[in-house]
């Protein structure tokens, strides 16, 4: 009986799950958030609009919806960094600095989260459309972009509603390279993103505000 030879069995045995303790897939590196001051936006030092604004849980481009890092190396590009990780999906985690945000600058008598149950006048809604790095001519960037939609909820008709659609596009330098500079320059931009979104939310409410909601 003619026997296997030795590296054969050796390479089958490689191919087992479990095996191995290096066959295991390594676990993901660290997880990053963002940081930055709640930015001080023009427009909202006036007394607060006398109405909750409520904000909707934002949807994400279906690239976007992971934690992973996304980056673009080339045209036509996409990758993802398996071993750096945001610590929630980028949707959640812009929307939830939003609403942070929003409560602080203090332009609406209460802000309120798509969990809550408060009735709001206003609703604001976004897609989220870009939330990651981007190598370029001029260098690697972090870049955001996202649509808003803002909804006065007490007009019965829809189009009575719309208060306004925007798309905003923001782009940073990453100051270093690596998933912590991508984190810092982030989260410039996404401060440059809720300072211009708070003020134009504030500008449209304000013109809807002396209008009584329909009850």
């Amino acid at each position: 009986m003619r026997t296997r030879p030795m590296w054969l069995v050796a390479a089958l045995l490689l191919l087992l799950p479990g095996c191995f303790r290096s066959a295991k897939a390594p676990g993901p590196g660290e997880r990053y958030v963002l940081e930055y001051a709640p930015p001080i936006a023009a427009g909202t030092t006036g007394s607060a609009i006398p109405d909750t604004l409520r904000i909707g849980r934002f949807s994400a481009a279906e690239s976007l919806r992971t934690t992973q890092m996304v980056y673009r190396p080339a045209p036509f590009r996409k990758e993802t960094d398996y071993y750096n990780r945001w610590i929630v999906p980028p949707e959640s985690l812009v929307d939830g600095f939003l609403l942070r945000d929003f409560r602080q600058a203090g332009a609406f008598a209460a802000v309120a989260s798509d969990d809550d149950r408060q009735a709001a006048r206003f609703l604001l809604l976004g897609d989220l459309e870009a939330f990651e790095e981007v190598d370029g001519s001029a260098g690697r960037v972090a870049a955001l972009a996202a649509t808003i939609t803002l909804l006065d909820l007490s007009k019965r008709e829809i189009p009575e509603r719309l208060l306004f659609q925007k798309t905003y596009r923001f782009e940073e330098p990453l100051g270093e390279e690596g998933p912590r500079g991508l984190a810092a320059a982030m989260s410039r931009a996404m401060s440059r993103f809720s300072a211009r979104c708070i003020a134009d939310a504030t500008e449209a409410a304000q013109c809807r505000a002396e209008a009584p909601p329909i009850r």
